[in-house]
């Protein structure tokens, strides 16, 4: 009866011994597990424009979601977008979570980060007790490029007279491959396409005009670049932005930047002078007065145009009825305008020299054809310029006040 006793003790102890060790077992296969989480980022483009929101999912069925990581990288400068853990559910039952979906939001410029190459890059844990209880790790990188700038659209087709009902064509040059381009009549949109020329960047679009759009009918060249960036400019019906030119003007620097005579656009003819008077048509039917309050240049198509005189840059962009225009502050409220410019080679806040090339001539905004409108400005006031580009009225007229102020006796 005892040996009986003895081999039934064994048997038990034997069999959980067995089951304790299959116990231990399916915890160690379990917890020990080696299948790396799951992590998927949807990027329709490598491009980042001036905000992007990222879509991540990540996963794990096994052990559970411990850690997700995501940063922004570029040129050395990491920053982190989102570390965030997720919690236990119990030293051996793993993570309370296996899917998560994350939508994480960047701005290159809240972040001071500047256009060009950066790297997205993601990683995340489970609660596998793998490498020494870290988790098992999965870890991407993303190569993409961060563009925050419009792209530039330069009309090269000239007059564009439609008739109600009528048909049209506008050939453009864009300055970069962009997601769509093309012209904008009213709530009409014509779409442009690129391959009948050599350049791949020009592209033309047919217009129509609708028997029922008249003359204030609103027609805009647009173009939306890779990164989302969208920029238009208008062909036949503008609205003068002086308000803004007012706005930008209110402030100036109290330092005179200037020195001698305002210079002239080299080789270039006078097309139209300051306060001239000019008349739009429409259909034999006058629709608009305006007076021109600057001087129109011109001279070879996309001249370069030289800085009048030293200056900082306070505007550079797309003003209007200007098209794209770079405003110089002199000092002391006295300003030069450089309009329908093809391409602007300054930015914001720069510091140029008498001479330096600002930018391109071209026909942006409304204009006839390739050329520099020129202005200057005293406070929010349209002034002549000529007298600006004469060295004896300088002298004559504001230097010699300057300096004779300067070289009287101070009062006691």
């Amino acid at each position: 009866m005892k040996e009986k006793n003895k081999s039934q003790k064994k048997l038990f102890a034997a069999v959980a011994g067995g089951i304790a060790l299959l116990a231990v077992l399916w915890v160690l296969l379990n917890r020990f597990e080696g299948e790396k989480p799951e992590i998927h980022i949807t990027i329709e483009s490598p491009f980042i424009g001036k905000s992007h929101d990222f879509s991540v999912s990540i996963a794990d069925k096994k052990s559970g979601l411990r850690k997700v990581w995501i940063a922004m990288v570029q040129d050395g400068k990491e920053v982190v977008l989102t570390d965030e853990r997720f919690a236990s559910a119990g030293f051996f039952s793993g993570g309370e979570i296996n899917n998560k979906n994350l939508r994480i939001a960047f701005e290159p410029e809240k972040y001071e980060f500047s256009d060009g190459k950066a790297i997205l890059r993601l990683a995340v844990w489970d609660y596998s007790w793998r490498g020494w209880w870290q988790g098992n790790q999965t870890y991407v990188e993303k190569n993409l490029t961060i563009d925050t700038q419009p792209p530039q659209i330069e009309v090269i087709s000239r007059a564009h007279n439609l008739n109600q009902g009528g048909a049209g064509i506008v050939i453009y040059r864009i300055s970069e491959d962009c997601r769509h381009t093309g012209v904008q009549v009213g709530d009409d949109f014509f779409p442009g396409y690129s391959g009948y020329y050599q350049d791949p960047r020009i592209e033309m679009a047919f217009i129509g005009l609708d028997y029922r759009q008249g003359p204030g009918t609103p027609i805009m060249v647009k173009a939306v670049d890779e990164a989302g960036n969208e920029a238009a400019i208008g062909l036949r019906h503008y609205i003068q932005d002086y308000q803004k030119i007012a706005q930008l003007v209110e402030t100036t620097t109290t330092v005179k930047q200037w020195k001698g005579p305002f210079l002239r656009m080299p080789g270039s003819a006078k097309e139209a002078g300051y306060a001239d008077h000019r008349v739009y048509q429409y259909n034999d039917k006058t629709i608009d007065h305006q007076i021109h309050l600057g001087v129109d240049l011109a001279s070879i198509a996309h001249a370069p145009v030289p800085a009048a005189n030293n200056g900082i840059v306070v505007f550079s962009g797309l003003l209007g009825i200007y098209g794209r225009t770079i405003l110089l502050d002199h000092g002391f409220g006295l300003f030069s305008m450089y309009a329908h410019l093809s391409r602007s080679d300054v930015s914001k806040g720069q510091n140029v020299s008498k001479g330096e090339i600002l930018g391109r001539t071209g026909s942006t905004g409304l204009a006839g054809g390739d050329h520099l409108h020129f202005s200057i400005l005293v406070n929010k006031t349209f002034v002549n310029p000529i007298e600006w580009w004469d060295a004896a009225w300088i002298e004559n007229n504001i230097l010699s006040k300057i300096e004779a102020v300067a070289s009287a006796p101070a009062h006691k």
